[in-house]
């Protein structure tokens, strides 16, 4: 707090007698020029003060009367009798004539309804007003309405606020300081304020977010008289802010102070990509009702199209590279794949140009909207899954089959190869199985493959050792009856090989250090499709739905004449959407 009004102090200045130099009628400059016994008046308040100048501050009066608010959740009160207390304002009056016929009478009108006395407060009343004495003087400054926009005052003979030019300035009152203006200040909607205001969102996205956004209190800026018999503070002048666990996620796009430039479609294009992809994100085998169901595939659904939508501009300083505010710089050293960044983004398929059909300015940042959701389905959520193995912890049978975490972060051949740089090892006798929880899946077709890493380069391995892996693959679904993968070969399952040697162009047998192995038909070779019932997107669960379960094959003949190993180094399980063309 006292950080916050020793920044005020600087702004903040004695009155001191002044000269106004206005081109304007004789009845203005009567009430402004050189009457010292006006201008020094402070018996008159706010209100007072701006009623006594007749026409051309008349309708702004009657705004002021005419427009209500809620004080404190249970007193109404007019933005008059707001201004007419004992607390300190400062008010820029624009003048009559600087408004519109049209907008003085959506102003004046006695009869708003509920929401034009929000809209009329907020985006034009509280727009003029700010808290506290702010003289005009000497100095430029920053100052802070009531609707929570700032404002840059400019100070000298060619002082202007908001960029608006005075008509005159400096005038005291028993409860503040008045300036009039020759113009209106115009109020730019911040980045939320637009999608959930515009009107064509509000069906859609606008819904969305204030779905999930409440009012919360701003204790340091509220004014506290005392506390009640439950020691909850008092207040006599609350102030709010927006808070919203999507704004935790992608940015305060609320913040009057921040920068955002955002990547949004329309409210038709984003409709049809929603009803375009909403299937995938069916949750229905919960053990909650359809409403439940319906309020998590609606909230994944939306999620997912706002992943990159948004760009912190103040981080944002280079021309050839744009990281979204889901971006994190410690991917690029963790061995997983670095997501959220954008290459040459003010190139002309840039993703600040491609598709950009306008460009809507915000009080904090600019909404680039587009024509169609702009970003790549594979690079957002249509992605290939990983099951990393030294994550997902395999139940592995028989219990005496040995277990390990390898690491590969020293490892200058492997460590980026694998995945996250470490694997799940699994030393057994043969028939060992292991199951693994899969996550993040879509509903929909999958292909399968599983990654191997040679056992010839694994420290410790013994040559005779370095041989291929033989298993067979499984997945199931809970609450499926049947398997929804198992290869079969007529009645047989289908083994798989890994592979760990061969030849290289030069005619030369060269190691194979990581192999993909494709869960495929052994005859035709097209792939064996796993098709996925429901999804598990973004869902947090003790044990997975859909398991994969990997088991070694090797026999005992096969062992002991050295074709295969038992021992396996497994990094992930990949599950790779099938295109839909």
């Amino acid at each position: 707090m006292n950080k916050y009004f020793n920044s005020l102090r600087k702004i903040m200045w004695v009155v001191l007698p002044f000269c106004l130099t206005v081109s304007c009628s004789d009845a203005w400059e009567a009430h402004y020029s050189t009457d010292q016994s006006v201008s020094q008046n402070k018996s008159q308040t706010l209100v007072e003060k701006i009623a006594e100048y007749g026409e051309e501050t008349d309708k702004f009066v009657q705004t002021l009367k005419t427009t209500m608010f809620v004080k404190n959740s249970d007193t109404i009160m007019s933005y008059y009798d707001y201004l007419n207390s004992d607390q300190v304002y400062t008010v820029w009056v624009p003048l009559e004539s600087s408004i519109s016929e049209a907008d003085w009478a959506e102003y004046t009108n006695p009869n708003k309804t509920l929401q034009q006395h929000k809209d009329v407060g907020q985006k034009f009343i509280k727009n003029h007003i700010a808290r506290y004495s702010y003289s005009i003087a000497y100095e430029d400054a920053k100052v802070r309405m009531l609707s929570k926009k700032r404002y840059s005052s400019l100070a000298g003979a060619d002082a202007t606020f908001a960029g608006v030019e005075y008509k005159t300035k400096n005038v005291p009152c028993k409860n503040g300081l008045l300036h009039f203006l020759d113009g209106t200040i115009e109020y730019l909607p911040t980045v939320y304020e637009y999608i959930t205001e515009e009107e064509s969102y509000k069906d859609n996205l606008g819904k969305f977010f204030l779905t999930y956004t409440v009012d919360e209190i701003d204790e340091e800026r509220s004014i506290v008289s005392g506390v009640d018999d439950n020691g909850e503070p008092i207040y006599i002048d609350s102030v709010t802010y927006k808070y919203s666990i999507l704004m935790n996620k992608f940015g305060n796009i609320s913040e009057e102070d921040s920068n955002y430039t955002v990547i949004l479609p329309t409210a038709e294009a984003w409709q049809q990509m929603y009803d375009s992809i909403v299937d995938k994100f069916d949750y229905s085998y919960s053990k909650y009702d359809d409403r439940y169901n319906d309020s998590l595939q609606n909230y994944i659904t939306n999620n997912v199209l706002l992943t990159d939508m948004f760009f912190n501009m103040n981080i944002n300083k280079k021309q050839n590279l744009a990281t979204s505010t889901l971006y994190d710089k410690n991917d690029e050293t963790s061995g997983q794949e670095v997501l959220h960044k954008y290459q040459d983004p003010y190139g002309a398929e840039g993703i600040f140009r491609a598709h950009v059909i306008d460009t809507i300015k915000c009080s904090n940042g600019q909404i680039l909207l587009t024509d169609k959701w702009a970003f790549d389905a594979d690079y957002i959520y249509n992605r290939t899954v990983k099951c990393e193995t030294e994550i997902e912890k395999a139940v592995i049978t028989p219990t005496a089959t040995k277990s390990s975490i390898a690491s590969f972060d020293r490892d200058w051949t492997l460590r980026n190869l694998v995945s996250g740089r470490k694997a799940m090892r699994v030393d057994g006798a043969t028939g060992w199985q292991a199951t693994y929880n899969v996550r993040d899946n879509l509903k929909g077709d999958y292909k399968v493959g599983v990654v191997i890493i040679n056992n010839e380069f694994i420290p410790g391995v013994m040559e005779d050792q370095w041989l291929p892996f033989k298993f067979t693959i499984t997945g199931n679904y809970f609450g499926v009856k049947d398997a929804i993968l198992n290869p079969k070969n007529g009645r047989n399952a289908v083994n798989y090989t890994s592979t760990i040697k061969e030849i290289d162009e030069e005619g030369n047998e060269v190691s194979v250090p990581v192999d993909t192995v494709w869960i495929t038909n052994p005859k035709t070779g097209e792939p064996f499709i796993m098709s996925v019932p429901q999804c598990d997107y973004d869902v947090m669960m003790d044990e997975a739905r859909l398991t994969l379960n990997i088991k070694c094959t090797v026999t005992s003949a096969e062992l002991s004449q050295g074709k295969y190993s038992t021992m396996a180094v497994i990094d992930c399980i990949l599950l790779e959407p099938v295109s839909e063309e």
